[in-house]
């Protein structure tokens, strides 16, 4: 099943504000939430310790979601595919994240932290100490992807890109 914690689809919008989502298991994909064809604000939220068999440990987003993570954080999910902390499914899918803290997160596929097949922009966060045994520790993206006044370290992988992994025709653009 998807979704251990929340499961969202075909809901127009969706606000999600001082929650804590804590120890959910998904078989499937996004353990502590999953947002499909669905635009969701999650603020002042708490994502940890959740664990998901496939895809985003801490969130999973798919079917042209657009998600807006602030101030929120992400905190040790796994995942056993890609996204331990957050998943970004289809080249639809938006994901936004501003003074956000992603950190201890970890993937079996790729983006230990963050995995975006879509638009990917982060403002004023820090991603660190994901882990992967694939690529992009902290970050693995497929598209676009814009980094302002944010740090990402400390992440570790065995394939390529401790900190960030950007696959052939996406472009990184970090600014600060």
């Amino acid at each position: 099943t998807d979704g251990g914690g929340i499961y969202i689809i075909h809901v127009p919008t969706v606000v999600l504000e001082a929650a804590l989502l804590r120890g959910n298991l998904a078989t499937r994909n996004g353990a502590g939430i999953y947002i499909e064809y669905s635009v969701a604000q999650i603020t002042d939220c708490k994502v940890e310790d959740n664990v998901a068999s496939a895809s985003g440990g801490g969130v999973f987003g798919t079917g042209g979601a657009i998600i807006t993570l602030e101030g929120s954080s992400l905190v040790d999910n796994q995942a056993a595919a890609g996204g331990g902390g957050v998943y970004g499914d289809s080249t639809l899918t938006k994901l936004n994240l501003r003074g956000s803290f992603v950190s201890g997160n970890a993937a079996s596929s790729g983006g230990g932290g963050i995995y975006s097949d879509g638009l990917l922009d982060l403002d004023r966060c820090m991603v660190t100490n994901g882990t992967t045994p694939s690529d992009g520790g902290g970050l693995y993206v497929r598209s676009d992807c814009f980094v302002n006044a944010s740090v990402i370290q400390h992440n570790r992988v065995v394939g390529n890109g401790g900190g960030i992994y950007s696959e052939q025709g996406a472009s990184v653009t970090a600014s600060k």
